[in-house]
């Protein structure tokens, strides 16, 4: 069995379109005239009873880029200052009982990673995570820690204090259709929040009543908030030096709520323009001047979708090899041709091929790696569908793709766990495909290992402050890299 492609429902860019749809839904399902309907209780915790399970799409983008760069801000690279990211999980929520010891609220997420450019399950990047509810929103509070890239997406924060205004003129409370509120903005961004001496932000919102059934969400409601303004302030750049920061703000969010479930889904936005300004206005010494201005960007899009969607199978203690292994079968019976770079091997898939137990045919190559190098592998054909695997000597499966080379040809992206031998399977994606393909094996440079970070880190672990389960990963993977290069210097 190969595993399916997941459709993402909704572009999050089409968000204007989406509430078109919905402010269309919610007149078409007013009441008529004279009826009074239940209000409708917004809660600032978006969490049922105990038991109520849902799976969701979840999806965050956030981008930083360079839009101006003169002066004393040219000393930095721009690359140093702009970031881009995007990350993507499928997630089974169960809410949880209160923590028995302090009563906290309490949900059970099981997410694996997906790959939103190509629409593939990244089957082996799951987790399972319990998060408590606090003041501050959402903390991870056991299971298995959670990459820093996935962190966020993970995270099921996006049930908590949601609203866009400050918590003093949040909507918290009975509403019914039409009703409107505004104040002032909730700016949630620790990061910035001491550097602002000046914020004027506000908020507005509007309940927008029932929207219809969205993809069979029976009774559900809509909420939309729209936030714009300015900061301003001073932000110290080394002793003594100081920049000038002036930031423009607009967001917009829609919740899809259901009455005694979990929420139907959100989108969310925000953008910005944020200018940093070194000179007499910063208090800056004669002659150190310059400015630079950056755009941000953050996209969160989570949708319900079909609970038959969830990957279960991902998350057993295998690790979603019990699965491969019963496709693929004993390695100890399989023949294998030598695969080398610069030597791209040329094959012909068919009825004398061996053959997978879902009826796929499948010739099988072996090659020599070191642990930290990473590894491309490129399968081509205009014959067939091409699927490829990446399986350790044992055959447990750590990376497969279908059309990751573009069109219908497959490439696999992989930096190798340990040093020895790896296996590869070239097959296709449906069963009794056959013909011409040719396979290609291509290294990266090897591995180079961040000093700077890693001691970063360490002076971090021994200061006794919080260490977060993603830095400690990183930490991990940095001093594995660390004893490598040792190795290798010997």
């Amino acid at each position: 069995m190969k595993l399916a492609k997941l459709n993402r429902r909704i572009v999050p860019a089409a968000w204007a379109f989406l509430l078109l749809l919905l402010l269309a839904g919610a007149a078409a399902a007013q009441p008529s005239e004279g009826a009074d309907p239940e209000p409708f209780v917004l809660e600032p915790l978006l969490l049922p009873p105990p038991g109520t399970e849902a799976v969701y799409y979840i999806e965050e983008f956030f981008s930083q880029l360079v839009l101006e760069q003169d002066g004393f801000f040219l000393l930095a690279p721009p690359d140093s200052m702009e970031e881009m990211s995007l990350a993507a999980v499928v997630a089974h929520y169960t809410v949880l009982e209160p923590d028995p010891e302090d009563g906290r609220p309490r949900v059970l997420v099981r997410a694996v990673a997906f790959d939103p450019e190509y629409g593939d399950l990244l089957y082996w990047l799951g987790w399972q995570a319990t998060y408590a509810f606090t003041e501050n929103g959402a903390v991870w509070a056991g299971g298995d820690p959670v990459p820093a890239e996935y962190e966020d997406v993970v995270n099921p924060d996006w049930l908590a204090d949601w609203s866009l205004l400050a918590p003093q003129d949040a909507p918290y409370g009975p509403v019914r259709a039409g009703d409107q509120w505004e104040g002032a903005a909730h700016l949630d961004i620790e990061e910035l929040a001491d550097m602002f001496s000046e914020v004027d932000v506000s908020a507005s919102g509007r309940f927008l009543g029932p929207v219809g059934e969205p993809d069979g969400a029976e009774n559900a409601v809509g909420v939309t908030e729209t936030m714009r303004g300015r900061a301003a302030g001073l932000m110290e750049l080394g002793e003594g030096l100081y920049a000038q920061v002036d930031f423009d703000v607009e967001g917009e969010q829609l919740y899809v709520l259901v009455p005694g479930s979990l929420p139907h889904g959100m989108t969310g936005l925000v953008t910005g323009v944020m200018e940093f300004v070194v000179g007499p206005e910063s208090g800056a010494p004669a002659g150190v001047e310059g400015v630079v201005a950056m755009s941000m960007y953050y996209d969160l899009y989570v949708e319900q979708v079909d609970a038959g969607l969830f990957p279960w199978w991902a998350l057993d203690e295998s690790g979603g090899e019990q699965e491969f292994n019963g496709l693929i079968g004993d390695l100890a019976f399989r023949e294998f041709a030598l695969l080398t770079e610069g030597r791209p091997a040329a094959g012909v898939l068919g009825a004398w091929s061996d053959e997978l137990t879902d009826g796929t045919y499948a010739d099988f190559y072996e090659f020599v790696g070191e642990a930290g190098r990473r590894v491309f592998i490129e399968m081509r054909s205009s014959d067939l569908d091409a699927y490829l695997f990446l399986l350790d000597r044992d055959g447990n499966v750590l990376a497969a793709d279908d059309d990751g080379a573009g069109g219908v040809d497959a490439r696999i992206d992989y930096t190798l766990p340990y040093s020895g031998s790896y296996v590869v399977i070239a097959n296709t994606f449906f069963p009794g495909e056959s013909g011409l393909y040719t396979l290609e094996l291509t290294w990266g440079e090897p591995p180079g290992v961040d000093f700077e970070r890693a001691v970063e880190l360490i002076e971090l672990l021994a200061s006794g402050r919080t260490v977060h389960p993603g830095e400690l990963d990183e930490l991990e993977r940095l001093l594995e890299q660390l004893l490598e290069h040792i190795r290798s210097r010997r």
